[in-house]
């Protein structure tokens, strides 16, 4: 077991020059981790007693296209594209509507939640910080492409379809900074 200490630290990340830094930065992740999980569970009950008083019809196109969009997830995931993996299936004589049809009522659940939210957005003209977008885009996309994370891979024929999709998770950020902890 290694020795912590200021070395230490620094091996772990840069920043931290002694381990007082680091802890506190550990104890900044978990702070921050546990405010964002605690807005995520308070949107979540939101969206779900929304649901409860409203019916939302997901059309099957978004529903498919959701579908697909996490069947190409997971082949990338096991370093393969959709196509490789839907033979996987078949040799293991599984197809893929049998394999994917578990995650419809997940998806359709995530989609209807998504709706309110884009719903929320508009009413209330929330639109994602133009500085928080390329702050976020600087954080999670590498600037090597092949290292892309693959929800960006699958909808990105190129930066301005990340950026896109960047736009949406911070203006969705944004709504849950409006949530009070």
């Amino acid at each position: 077991m290694p020795l912590v200490d200021d070395e230490f630290a620094q091996d772990i990340k840069s920043e931290y020059k002694t381990v007082d830094d680091l802890k506190a930065g550990i104890r900044k992740n978990l702070e921050e981790r546990l405010e964002n999980r605690m807005k995520d569970t308070k949107i979540s009950l939101i969206t779900d007693k929304i649901l409860e008083k409203t019916e939302i019809t997901v059309p099957k196109s978004m529903l498919d296209l959701e579908i697909e969009n996490s069947f190409r997830r997971i082949a990338s995931q096991y370093g393969t594209t959709a196509e490789g993996f839907e033979k996987y299936l078949q040799a293991v004589g599984q197809t893929k509507q049998r394999f994917t049809e578990p995650w419809r009522k997940d998806a359709e659940l995530t989609l209807k939640k998504q709706l309110i939210i884009n719903k929320v957005e508009e009413i209330e003209n929330i639109k994602a910080d133009e500085e928080k977008v390329k702050a976020t885009l600087e954080k999670e996309v590498p600037a090597d492409a092949s290292l892309w994370i693959p929800e960006f891979e699958y909808y990105g024929n190129g930066w301005q379809s990340s950026q896109e999709g960047v736009f949406q998770k911070t203006a969705v950020r944004d709504i849950k900074g409006e949530v009070q902890a």
